[in-house]
Parts: structure tokens; C-alpha cells; sequence
């Protein structure tokens, strides 16, 4: 499945949230993506000074986010008309988000992945257990050998970073949660890593901490257990980082762009515009 279709031409003043509302440039630049603000990549073609839109010939370009996987493809024809006046035929197409049910624990943890960084306000919908899951997705394409625990009697250990031969050196718990961390949430958590005999931990949310949690965090260290917060900024900055490059050319059949761009070069024309 993919988190992406396609809209034509999507309506400017969208208010949909499956649609997407982005000015167009007729220099066919758009440099970052919409959705996560990374920067667009290539595929095809490449940007053009606006000048150069007014020079008679088709140019075609087809950009990618590298992280959420959002695309726009542009097709653009100019022509001189009878009256010797510039006339140009504008056609695009762009990816557009597929509503997903965000809570389905049958939803593969690689396709949330993506939609998350998409649209990450959608974190709180996801199911603890899901979302476990893509925490220690993304410590495992950060180069850890992880292991995720069961949902329940885990006793305050939801992943474990392991060492050697399977043995556990680290522990992280998830809190799906809203409201900020509390001092006593990592107290609990520390209690959880010295019954495991753990020497460091990691408390992942998706929300932020409270200040007396991060001096419980210093007094953790001074006492030789490594604690380290990870709030929902830094989670985003690591699931963007740990993302696998989504679309990385114009031949993938499995990407949701193929057969519209395949067919958009011959598509109606959408607007014109003569000057």
C-alpha cells in the first residue's frame, strides 16, 4: 500500500486534509515539501529560471520528498499562436495523503512510518503498541540491534537495545501521551532499568517533560545510570533521519506517480494562460 495517490491540479483553496492546498512557481520550483518541509529532489527535469517559460518548447519535471514520499509532477507547453502572442498549456499533477486510521494495529509499521512524517499531529491516534513498534524501527536504521517487548508484562521496558549476544545494555520506554512528563514518570522508569540491571535508558514521547523530570534525569546520572529524554521534536528529527529514501527513480513501478506520469505528458490541457 502506499500513504500517497494523486490529485490533478489541486483546487488552491483547498480545505481538505486529504487535499493539497501549495502555490504553484512557474519556474517549476518548489524546493521544499509541503507536507515535511524537506527538500524536493529531482527525478526528472529540473528547475528553470522563469524566462525560460516563456521559450516556445514542452518541458516536463517530476520532484520527490526523499522522507514523506509527497511528489508533484508539472507539464508545460509553450507555443506561439496566430497573433504571434505566447500562449502556455499548464498541467499538473501532485501526490496527495490517503486518510489513513491511524489507531489500525493492522497498518504496516513501515507505511506509518512515513505517514507520521506526513502528518505527525496524527501521533496521538496511533496505538501504544504501534508505536512501540516504530520506535524501535527507527533505533534499528539508526544502527541499534533492538528488541521490542511484549505489550504487556513488560514491566516498564518497552524496547531493548541489546549487545553481544542478545544481551540487553539499554532500555526505552514509549509514552504515547499528551500531557507533558512527569518527575515521577522517570523516576519509575529508572526504578525499571535498575530491576533489569541496566546501566542507561531512553524515555521516548510524544509530547514534551516537565522541568522536574529532567533534574530527576541529572540526579540519575550523578548516581551512574544514563538517562536520555526524547521529546516529540527530537523523535521527529530521528524518524526523518532514519527514513530510507521513498522514490529514487521515474521507472519504479511501485510508486504512486508511475502511471500518472507516464500518462502526463499527453494529459488535457488544465489552464492557459496567454500574454
Amino acid at each position: 500500500m502506499s500513504i500517497w495517490t494523486y490529485k490533478d491540479d489541486v483546487p488552491l483553496n483547498s480545505k481538505s486534509p486529504s487535499e493539497l492546498s501549495v502555490a504553484f512557481s512557474t519556474s517549476f520550483q518548489i524546493p521544499n515539501c509541503p507536507f515535511c518541509n524537506s527538500k524536493l529532489a529531482y527525478l526528472y527535469g529540473s528547475a528553470l529560471p522563469e524566462p525560460a517559460m516563456q521559450a516556445v518548447g514542452t518541458r516536463k519535471a517530476l520532484q520527490t520528498c526523499q522522507s514523506c514520499g509527497w511528489w508533484v509532477a508539472f507539464h508545460v507547453s509553450t507555443h506561439q499562436t496566430a497573433y504571434d502572442s505566447a500562449c502556455v498549456n499548464f498541467r499538473r499533477a501532485c501526490g496527495a495523503l490517503v486518510d489513513l486510521d491511524a489507531s489500525d494495529l493492522t497498518l504496516p509499521t513501515e507505511e506509518l512510518r512515513k505517514y507520521l512524517i506526513a502528518k505527525y499531529d496524527d501521533r496521538y491516534s496511533i496505538h501504544p503498541k504501534k508505536f512501540e513498534d516504530i520506535v524501535g524501527a527507527v533505533y534499528a536504521d539508526h544502527g541499534y540491534r533492538v528488541r521490542v517487548t511484549s505489550y504487556s508484562g513488560d514491566e516498564g521496558i518497552d524496547v531493548a537495545i541489546l549487545d553481544g549476544e542478545g544481551g540487553e545494555t539499554a532500555g526505552i520506554q514509549v509514552k504515547r501521551y499528551q500531557g507533558k512528563i512527569s518527575a515521577e514518570q522517570i523516576r519509575s522508569f529508572t526504578g525499571a532499568l535498575v530491576l533489569k540491571g541496566m546501566t542507561s535508558g531512553i524515555f521516548v514521547t510524544t509530547s514534551s517533560f516537565q522541568k522536574g523530570a529532567h533534574h530527576v534525569k541529572s540526579v540519575a546520572q550523578a548516581r551512574g545510570l544514563a538517562i536520555e529524554l526524547v521529546d516529540a521534536k527530537r523523535f521527529y528529527d530521528a524518524l526523518r533521519i532514519a527514513q530510507r529514501p521513498v522514490y529514487t527513480t521515474i521507472d519504479d513501478p511501485s510508486a504512486p506517480f508511475f502511471d500518472r506520469w507516464r500518462e502526463i505528458g499527453n494529459a488535457p490541457i488544465a489552464t492557459q494562460v496567454a500574454w
